[in-house]
């Protein structure tokens, strides 16, 4: 590191590989220098010129060839170096050879693997930061950074979209009387009938204790209505394998973009409103933009 340290006060800003084409045109014409230095001192026998002149020419074009040879075998720290830049910018994967075995061939096999393990550690890091640890759904981190941008781009897009806004009832009663741990399975069990209610291309989201949400995508509000009616009964029915000697139900308040809506604020509110009037009504029910509450 000493003469590495010693280039950068010498040279500054120099590119890496400059310095090295540098230090190798200096060695390879140092016995041209001292060889015209002593043929500068010789009195009786002087070299010819054209013995000069030939040398010189010769160690210009092996100094040519050896700076041209020498850049290209730096490229593969070169691409290493630019391959690390790329997936720190902009996440880009690296297409390095992993093939050779010498010093340079092992550096740009070490970046390769290791820029890939990274990003699959990165990827397992933040699937697990949007993922809620009880039920396996979706948590508030992921409809934050994901669904709500979704959604709204889908407004922007002039694309339909729906939200359905879940709510167990008098689900605080089942954590009072058989605990935490039962809560947690009835948790558990809705989540896995609300999956199942679903289709691929939709996305459920625990917001917070007993309440959830699911988003669907390019769905209008007869087929969110027909969803949510679905998510009831299957959440009821997954329920019915928790040993607690009680029936859980869920409301659900379901709501569809309109023209008017400029945000995602705009359609969970709606949907949230329609929770509500499903609480007033006596619970476990499903009611939407199509609804009208009995």
């Amino acid at each position: 590191m000493r003469l590495y340290r010693s280039m950068q006060r010498l040279v500054g800003p120099l590119p890496y590989v400059w310095k090295l084409l540098l230090i190798c045109f200096v060695g390879m014409h140092i016995p041209l220098i001292t060889l015209c230095a002593w043929a500068l001192t010789l009195t009786d026998a002087p070299i010819p010129v054209a013995a000069l002149v030939v040398v010189l020419v010769a160690t210009l074009a092996g100094t040519a060839f050896t700076l041209w040879a020498l850049r290209r075998m730096l490229r593969p720290i070169a691409n290493a170096a630019s391959a690390l830049e790329a997936y720190a910018s902009n996440q880009q994967m690296p297409g390095l050879p992993t093939e050779y075995n010498d010093a340079a061939g092992r550096l740009m096999s070490s970046v390769q693997r290791t820029v890939m393990v990274l990003d699959q550690r990165i990827d397992e890091i933040s699937r697990i930061a949007m993922t809620d640890g009880l039920t396996g759904v979706h948590n508030r981190r992921w409809m934050m950074d994901v669904g709500v941008p979704q959604v709204e781009k889908a407004l922007q897009a002039g694309e339909m979209t729906s939200l359905l806004v879940i709510d167990l009832d008098e689900f605080k009663a089942i954590n009072d009387f058989w605990g935490h741990s039962m809560g947690d399975q009835v948790l558990l069990a809705v989540a896995d009938g609300i999956r199942s209610a679903i289709r691929d291309k939709d996305s459920v989201v625990r917001t917070g204790g007993d309440e959830f949400c699911v988003f669907l995508p390019d769905t209008d509000g007869t087929t969110v209505a027909q969803i949510g009616e679905r998510v009831r009964m299957h959440a009821h029915e997954a329920v019915q394998a928790v040993p607690i000697n009680r029936s859980v139900t869920i409301s659900v308040g379901a709501a569809t973009s309109t023209r008017g809506d400029a945000s995602f604020t705009a359609i969970y509110r709606r949907a949230d409103q329609h929770l509500y009037a499903v609480k007033q009504n006596g619970r476990n029910a499903v009611i939407g933009d199509k609804t009208v509450p009995s």
